[in-house]
């Protein structure tokens, strides 16, 4: 120790702390250093004290490293433990690199080559894995986890959604679509206007609309489908419809809806009923009158749905209304693929078997007719099942005029079709029609399935030219004077 007397008479002590070569190079202050007026504060040392002997305590302090430098190089040989770190550490030259960077003062330009050690590297990569293991041992990580994993999912969905409406499946409501230019508004020509309706996963009514042509339509009916767009919205048919009166002024309104269809064109009648039934024109008939209701395997509730179907219907209802989302283009994808595995997909774990063409070919199928711009939206098909599960049977056909006909299509067979339970229907429309006073023909088609209109289209022809009701305009029309 080298003592140093204060102003006060008490000697200050300097302690001679034995430093590495590294640690002196790191550290030491170069003698042409400025003392930082810093210095002067009490804080720095707890004691004010003349700049003269500061100066004599960094003499004193440079001399004794200047003796601890100039000692004998032959010293005792260190211990297993001292050599084994001086080993460690780099040549003589070579400053480690945490040395550089913890030395004070400016900091030093440090080479790439420096800090690129294997061993750094590892140190990292096991301090990276202690702190995620830290974080999934305490107690909330699982409870992170499963907020995550829902909010990730609905996000994909909302995002989905977005992206389709705008890219794929622009928003718009329902339309109706001529098969033919023919306006009978000439004199004498009969004035019946036909829609027919498509079932569910369908875009409109056009192929059974094409394939009833020859029964339904004639030289002087007009002949529309009704074309969906990308989603069923309240009041939208109604309000279309109402246009499409006030443009053409129809006297007769035939109405003809394929499984779900069906569902859709009984409301549109109760609301011409409501709108049109039992008002006069000009010329003192009636404005507009529905002479007759073809419904072709329509259910009349979701439990008229056979099982899978009814589960499956009341399982996206229900979620899609409780997210308020029904996803997009890419969500449709991964569910039509999905419910179609078992067509590329043989087997089960651990034993699997791929069929990539069928996979291959299921997918352009879906990209063809599903995800393109005139395809079935995931929010037209979440629409048609909430038809179905919100349609009311009594409230509808109450407001039915008592001289409508209904004319109900089943298969021969009920168990031939595996969409809807048309065994129970049929005693349900009995009980209506007996209730209301309406007229009601049930229509068992031999070979028939479900909604097979397109498909069978002679024997539903036959039967709509035998069953056809016989109205006032169906008479000759007489030779204008």
């Amino acid at each position: 120790m080298t003592g140093l007397r204060r102003p006060g008479g008490t000697p200050r002590r300097v302690p001679q702390r034995s430093r590495s070569p590294d640690t002196q190079a790191a550290t030491r202050v170069p003698d042409a250093e400025p003392v930082s007026a810093a210095d002067d504060r009490p804080e720095a040392g707890g004691v004010v004290e003349p700049k003269a002997r500061r100066s004599a305590d960094t003499s004193l302090a440079r001399d004794a490293d200047g003796a601890r430098a100039a000692a004998p190089a032959t010293a005792a040989p260190a211990p297993a433990a001292t050599a084994s770190a001086d080993a460690e550490r780099p040549a003589a030259g070579t400053p480690r690199p945490d040395a550089l960077l913890l030395a004070p003062g400016p900091m030093a330009r440090v080479p790439v080559q420096t800090l690129d050690d294997p061993a750094l590297h590892e140190a990292r990569r096991r301090r990276k894995l202690a702190l995620r293991a830290r974080r999934r041992a305490r107690w909330w990580y699982p409870l992170r986890v499963l907020v995550w994993i829902p909010a990730l999912l609905l996000t994909a969905l909302y995002l989905d959604q977005s992206l389709s409406a705008a890219l794929i499946w622009p928003t718009q409501g329902a339309t109706f679509v001529p098969l033919d230019q023919n306006t009978g508004t000439a004199p004498g020509q009969r004035d019946r206007m036909v829609i027919v309706a498509g079932g569910l996963n369908t875009k409109s009514g056009l192929s059974a609309a094409s394939a009833l042509a020859p029964s339904l339509g004639d030289a002087g009916t007009r002949l529309f489908s009704l074309r969906y767009g990308n989603g069923i919205y309240d009041g939208d048919i109604d309000a279309k419809f109402d246009a499409l009166y006030q443009r053409l002024h129809p006297r007769e309104l035939v109405l003809f809806g394929s499984s779900m269809g069906g569902d859709v064109v009984l409301n549109l009648a109760a609301h011409v009923q409501a709108t049109y039934g039992g008002k006069d024109g000009p010329d003192g008939q009636p404005l507009l009158r529905i002479s007759a209701i073809y419904l072709d395997s329509t259910p009349l509730g979701p439990q008229d749905v056979r099982y899978e179907g009814r589960t499956k219907a009341t399982t996206i209802t229900d979620v899609t209304e409780a997210l308020n989302t029904e996803g997009g283009g890419l969500t449709r994808l991964l569910g039509e693929v999905i419910a179609t595995r078992d067509q590329w997909w043989q087997g089960g774990f651990p034993v699997m078997n791929l069929n990539v063409t069928p996979l291959r070919n299921k997918i352009a199928e879906v990209f063809r007719d599903k995800v393109t711009f005139g395809g079935i939206s995931t929010q037209l098909v979440a629409d048609q099942y909430g038809v179905i599960r919100r349609f009311d049977p009594a409230a509808t056909l109450s407001r039915l005029d008592p001289k409508t006909q209904i004319v109900y299509f089943m298969p021969l067979i009920p168990t031939n079709d595996h969409v809807i339970a048309v065994e129970r229907v049929e005693p349900q429309l009995i009980d209506y029609a007996r209730q209301f006073g309406l007229t009601l023909i049930v229509v068992p088609v031999k070979h028939g399935f479900h909604a097979a209109a397109a498909f069978l289209p002679d024997t539903y022809n036959a039967a709509i030219k035998a069953l056809r009701p016989v109205t006032e305009l169906d008479e000759p029309a007489q030779p204008p004077d």
